[in-house]
């Protein structure tokens, strides 16, 4: 007969009687909100709770574990029209049957989808960032921006006044195109390098609207991309720049004037719960998602440098035109 050592029996008898714990957390996901609350909570040594000896193994568990949590909660962006990647791209440079004229070439049930993710996600869930996709990979300004040429439906603002739709009408424009690197934006341009710019009204009417955000919120930039991709589809604009991307990170997208603006703030919650046998784990149980309009032209945000107020002033005619080499022709 085997018999079990004395700390073994001790080790279950811990076991049996270990209990859940559970603790609510308020705002975002992050170690600073998560160590705040199990301490308000009674928890005394943050590391043991996670079952680490430093900080910074407690900081990469939460930071993993928050990152679960969102993921959980997550729309990917490849789900929204759900047509995969190539459509994808070819519908942010503003070449695929939505961008077109053409509304019966449009697949059934698009725009329900839309209207449902419109209604049901976007206040309470959250949309992944496109980061699949060249103009999305990176935003260090944390800010983007969609711009349209062209109107195709009399729905919104626009001189589109067609019920059976338009081919040439224009947006209700709102801003000025000054010009355009397209050496940021190859993809879309078809080539490599090359600046065109737009002096006067050259361009026509224009419509960009832009969103911004900062690290509070960008676990919800995804989000700010859907509100602006469906203003655009219920509007009834379409286009792009030419070799600029119909939306992109700033940094791929033309110097303009000025351009809508929205941002997003979040009320969330989130439960942390250790289970009997130790293990961890973060579940947000609450989020809202409020959309809001901001300046543009404002220095608190990674936009402002992209937004030069006037093409025809020195700042829109030169900056980044002679950066690129090129001298600027009026």
């Amino acid at each position: 007969m085997k018999f079990l050592s004395l700390s073994s029996i001790v080790s279950l008898i811990l076991c049996s009687t270990a209990k859940a714990q559970t603790h609510t957390l308020s705002g975002s996901c992050n170690y600073g909100s998560v160590s705040a609350a199990l301490t308000a909570g009674g928890v005394a040594d943050i590391g043991a709770f996670f079952g680490v000896a430093t900080e910074a193994k407690a900081i990469a568990s939460v930071s993993s574990l928050c990152e679960a949590a969102y993921s959980a909660k997550t729309l990917p962006f490849d789900k929204v029209f759900n047509k995969g990647y190539q459509f994808d791209r070819e519908f942010f440079h503003g070449n695929t049957e939505l961008n077109n004229f053409e509304s019966e070439t449009v697949p059934q049930g698009v725009y329900d989808r839309i209207d449902t993710i419109d209604d049901l996600i976007k206040p309470s869930e959250i949309i992944g960032w496109p980061s699949y996709l060249d103009e999305f990979e990176s935003c260090p300004s944390q800010a983007a921006m969609c711009c349209w040429t062209a109107d195709k439906f009399s729905a919104g603002g626009g001189t589109c006044a067609s019920e059976g739709g338009c081919a040439d009408a224009e947006p209700a424009g709102n801003t000025d195109i000054c010009h355009h690197d397209m050496s940021k934006s190859p993809l879309a341009a078809r080539v490599r390098a090359g600046a065109v710019a737009y002096p006067g009204d050259s361009e026509g009417a224009a419509h960009c609207q832009a969103f911004v955000w900062d690290d509070s919120t960008a676990a919800f930039n995804g989000n700010l991309l859907f509100d602006a991709v469906n203003y655009g589809m219920g509007n009834g604009y379409t286009r792009a720049v030419p070799g600029a991307p119909m939306c992109g990170c700033v940094e791929h997208m033309p110097v303009v004037s000025t351009a809508g603006c929205k941002s997003v703030a979040a009320s969330e919650s989130s439960t942390i719960t250790k289970a009997a046998d130790g293990t961890v784990s973060i579940e947000i149980s609450a989020l809202a998602l409020t959309y809001n309009t901001c300046d543009a032209t404002s220095e608190a945000h990674g936009l402002g440098k992209y937004i030069v107020g006037d093409c025809d002033s020195f700042e829109g005619q030169q900056r980044d035109i002679r950066l690129m080499g090129y001298v600027y022709v009026g």
